[in-house]
């Protein structure tokens, strides 16, 4: 199939069509039990969380059907180091598994590097097993284990390092600091991002 990825305000696509879609992309997590925060964004919140931020549409140009979605935004750490945050990517899911997420994917990051981005970060939920072997298929590796307060599961980070200034990653220490915030995570934190009783009962 051929298509082509574009920037969203270089299409015809408007934000109702990208949430639509996400809907649809999302509808199988849903049926995990797992409600992404994507899976239940009004076309105002999509446009709101897209401010400052790159949107990529995947279509068919002779039939201008969407076939998948994917946003990034520039952002500094802790240290002042520039990443790029990767979010709401989805495929439409008759069209899953022919390439499409995978090309979405090769466009974000190659923003992201252009731009200055010295590593990428992405995440998905712990039981969306198809996702976390797309981002591991992609590059990325697993650096934290969360709990967000706006979900009802517990989560991946991934980082993936596209810079060549900085030092390489060191794969013995990254796995490392994944199992220690397992660890940490599920000691001090529920699913939907709370404090465990037994944290708040030292904090008095």
């Amino acid at each position: 199939m051929d298509f082509l990825i574009k920037p969203l305000e270089e299409t015809v696509f408007s934000f109702e069509d990208i949430t639509a879609l996400l809907h649809a992309a999302f509808l199988e997590r849903l049926n995990q039990g797992l409600c992404f925060t994507t899976s239940r964004m009004s076309a105002s919140d999509f446009q709101k969380s897209a401010e400052g931020g790159t949107v990529l549409v995947a279509f068919i140009p002779e039939t201008s059907v969407l076939l998948g979605t994917g946003m990034i935004h520039l952002r500094k750490d802790e240290t002042g180091v520039c990443y790029a945050d990767l979010e709401h990517k989805g495929v439409l899911p008759s069209v899953k598994r022919i390439g499409v997420g995978s090309a979405l994917e090769k466009e974000l990051q190659l923003i992201g590097a252009s731009k200055g981005a010295q590593y990428l970060v992405s995440d998905t939920a712990i039981k969306a097993r198809s996702s976390i072997r797309f981002h591991l298929n992609n590059g990325y590796f697993k650096w934290l284990f969360v709990s967000f307060p706006s979900t009802d599961y517990y989560s991946v980070v991934f980082r993936k390092q596209v810079s060549s200034n900085m030092r390489p990653d060191n794969l013995p220490l990254i796995t490392f600091h994944y199992y220690l915030s397992f660890i940490r995570t599920i000691l001090t934190k529920k699913k939907d991002g709370s404090r465990r009783k037994w944290i708040s009962l030292i904090r008095k």
